[in-house]
């Protein structure tokens, strides 16, 4: 067993706890947007937005407790996160520090999450 299988579930509550934080964006849509150094608008979007990445957060907290909902948890999450990665890189041009960090954070998710599915 590796090290990443033996620590998945301290490893799910590590990456739930902020991809869950991102329900800040459904409550506080124009200032989270701001501090994104993105544009105030469309906040039924960023609304949704911060509803759908918080879901996935609870989900990687909700499968910690369970070693046998970690797959499909993990996988459905590894997928949302490579897609906002990639959509970051798309247009990555002008983006903030703090959005490209944000894009870090997912991508080391992408990889952690990548080496559990593939052991």
């Amino acid at each position: 067993m590796s090290w990443i299988q033996a620590n998945m579930s301290v490893l799910l509550w590590a990456t739930g706890v902020p991809t869950a934080g991102a329900g800040v964006l459904a409550l506080f849509p124009e200032a989270v947007l701001r501090f994104l150094g993105l544009p105030p608008e469309r906040t039924l979007v960023a609304r949704h937005a911060g509803v759908l990445i918080s879901v996935f957060g609870f989900g990687l907290v909700w499968a910690a407790g369970d070693p046998d909902r970690h797959r499909a948890v993990i996988a459905m999450t590894l997928a949302e996160k490579l897609g906002f990665v990639l959509l970051v890189a798309l247009h990555a041009r002008g983006a903030s520090a703090r959005l490209l960090a944000i894009a870090g954070f997912d991508l080391a998710c992408v990889g952690l999450f990548g080496l559990y599915l593939a052991a």
